[in-house]
């Protein structure tokens, strides 16, 4: 009776925060379930501490002094395995056992092993990741993207990354392929496949099939619709077409 009444407060207390939680933690006999919105159990009391659904709509969990995740439907998806996790996107979890950290998927795959120095989500599908002082890039499944050789990779877009050694910037698609080596001053992504690179006060232009197509040699370069390219040069304007090249 006791239990009805409190499972009856809860839920009208906790009315207008269903839409956002639809599970609430409940105890029973010194172990923690859940509840939904309507006051009925959907996950047995069997943990000691369940924790807020919070990042990308997961709770931590413990039992026995180890921790692991429950999902969006409120069911386990993470088994209580680890020292300690850390959500970083919704596939993505930093997990610590044997006090080393790993990044491991939803599955428990290991996307990437102990050893590295620090990572960062750049997206839902990508993790960059320091290694002796240099970053690299991983995707989700842990298939190497981009070996640690740069001093910095940024995310872009339209479909690249944006590397950094030495003070020089260069571009890498989402497949790892170099489109333009770490060896110019400046950068601009004009949308999609068009790329303006600066060498020595001058622009130039390399997309991402053909790579350079015009070489850094012009005070500036600015597109002109989606057809041209206008160039200066000692004082005078030139037209590049993009469809003939010329």
């Amino acid at each position: 009776m006791r239990l009805g009444l409190f499972l009856t407060l809860l839920v009208t207390l906790s009315a207008p925060f269903a839409a956002a939680q639809p599970f609430f933690p409940v105890k029973m006999d010194k172990k923690w379930g859940l509840i939904n919105a309507e006051g009925k159990l959907v996950l047995e009391p069997v943990y000691d501490a369940i924790g807020e659904f919070k990042s990308f709509g997961y709770a931590v969990m413990q039992r026995n002094g180890m921790v692991g995740l429950l999902g969006r439907n409120g069911q386990e998806i993470l088994a209580p395995a680890f020292q300690d996790l850390k959500v970083l996107t919704p596939d993505l979890m930093a997990a610590l056992q044997h006090d080393q950290w790993s990044i491991i998927n939803l599955r428990g795959k290991v996307v990437l092993p102990p050893g590295y120095d620090r990572a960062v989500a750049l997206t839902d599908q990508f993790l960059a990741y320091l290694e002796n002082g240099l970053w690299g890039v991983v995707d989700r499944d842990g298939r190497k993207i981009v070996d640690c050789s740069y001093d910095q990779l940024d995310f872009h877009p339209e479909g690249y990354f944006l590397s950094r050694k030495d003070d020089n910037l260069g571009v890498l698609s989402w497949e790892g392929e170099e489109i333009l080596p770490t060896l110019y001053d400046d950068i601009r992504i004009e949308g999609p496949g068009l790329i303006f690179f600066k060498k020595q006060n001058r622009w130039g232009m390399a997309d991402c099939d053909s790579g350079i197509r015009i070489p850094a040699e012009y005070e500036r370069i600015d597109p002109v619709g989606n057809s041209f390219i206008r160039l200066r040069k000692a004082g005078k304007l030139a037209l590049y077409s993009l469809s003939c090249e010329k």
